[in-house]
């Protein structure tokens, strides 16, 4: 693979609650649509435990995986990329059978996910195993873009459900992981009340404003952040898309957050024709109505990278020092709706909540305002990182004065 030019790589996961959905089909088409749209793209097997995309692809047996680069045998994760048939197309295959990969500490997993963002191409696939694991999630978790894929199946439906939740409290816990009664809040707000009823994520907000209102703030501002995409597989008729509103509604009414509708895939029996004969059906037939859904699904998401690369050009432009107006609507993530100073700065001493290092910084093509840990990549407001020092805010270091008189005054707002 020849290095990209892109500096803005885009890591997108495609999970689900259960295996045998289509997330290796859909994930392998997709990546074929976008290398029609003259973008570089590997897909990563992380199914840690079996592999599938290899297959759907044709790509011959081959004993480079991942797991040489999580055991150390390979240092360069670009040495365990596979080229494939189709130009501009490389894979990652999964380590098949291996328990101890099947079960990593999240300090790899932290590891993985940093050099998933070293690859030379423009878009990175995880491709995730399904279930609940703690790898699916963690890795769901640290993606820029989460897909989730279901079928109309009342199973399905109810799985792919569970593991939204299970994925927003996994990542508020590992927001809250240093902070003992916090995590203590969180699983108890798991399960369910004296009167045998689920708790909602009402409850969880309430208590940890009891235990501290910084907490209650972290929070709320990650679930107004956390929006992943649907995409309903095996649609045979027009009720089966209700599918969806019934799980943007139990989202918004138990969780606080509302997934995005991102599209659709008829069932076709092409679908199992093109897998028997790994060749991605994208490729054998063009003008089905599943390859026009895919295409729909690639083009919408090169259409949101457009929007991120136009406002982190007005940025660089303005050498990430200068003031510089714009904000992202969470509701529609990549569009510029109102007008917020941004600056780059440096702020130190203050501890990662996943690796604990001490040095944050905030990159201008960062444009919602994130700062990154430098030793594992951990995103988080800067808002957030004030708030929950509160009364030890003077600890806090920034090298850009506006910047701190900006947070102090509540001004750094992301709608």
């Amino acid at each position: 693979m020849v290095k990209s030019k892109n500096h803005h790589k885009r890591i997108i996961a495609i999970g689900g609650g259960k295996g045998g959905i289509g997330k290796s089909f859909i994930a392998s088409n997709i990546a074929l649509s976008l290398v029609s749209h003259n973008k570089r793209v590997v897909i990563v097997n992380l199914d840690l435990g079996s592999s599938n995309v290899s297959t759907i692809l044709g790509v011959r047996a081959n004993n480079i995986n991942i797991s040489d680069f999580i055991t150390g045998k390979v240092h360069d994760i670009n040495k365990v990329v596979i080229k494939t048939p189709y130009k501009h197309l490389g894979i990652i295959k999964g380590s098949s059978g291996h328990y101890k990969i099947a079960d990593l500490k999240y300090l790899y997993k932290n590891r993985i996910v940093k050099e998933l963002r070293n690859i030379d191409a423009d878009y990175v696939l995880v491709d995730l195993g399904g279930g609940f694991s703690l790898n699916t999630l963690d890795f769901f978790n640290c993606a820029d873009e989460k897909i989730l894929i279901f079928t109309p199946d009342p199973t399905s439906i109810k799985d792919v459900y569970s593991f939204i939740k299970c994925a927003i409290y996994r990542k508020i816990a590992r927001t809250f992981c240093n902070h003992a009664e916090a995590n203590f809040i969180i699983d108890a707000s798991t399960t369910l009340n004296s009167d045998g009823i689920a708790r909602r994520m009402n409850d969880l907000i309430s208590n940890l404003y009891d235990l501290d209102s910084a907490f209650c703030n972290i929070a709320v501002n990650m679930l107004s952040r956390y929006r992943p995409k649907l995409i309903l597989n095996n649609v045979t008729e027009e009720e089966d898309l209700s599918c969806v509103n019934k799980v943007q509604g139990a989202c918004k009414k138990f969780l606080n957050i509302e997934p995005e509708m991102f599209g659709h895939l008829r069932f076709d029996n092409k679908v199992r024709m093109s897998i028997r004969k790994m060749k991605p059906i994208i490729i054998n037939h063009p003008f089905c109505a599943v390859t026009k859904s895919i295409n729909e699904i690639s083009r919408r998401l090169v259409h949101e990278e457009t929007n991120i690369a136009r406002v982190n050009s007005m940025v660089k432009e303005s050498n990430g020092l200068n003031r510089y107006y714009f904000n992202m609507n969470t509701r529609k993530y990549h569009e510029m709706i109102k007008k917020v100073p941004i600056y780059s700065s440096t702020i130190s001493d203050v501890m990662c909540p996943e690796c604990g290092e001490k040095h944050f910084y905030l990159p201008y093509q960062y444009n919602t305002g994130l700062i990154s840990c430098k030793a594992c990549g951990h995103h988080m407001q800067i808002r957030d990182i004030f708030y929950s020092l509160n009364e030890r805010s003077k600890d806090i270091i920034i090298s850009n004065d506006s910047m701190r008189e900006m947070i102090e005054n509540d001004q750094f707002v992301i709608n």
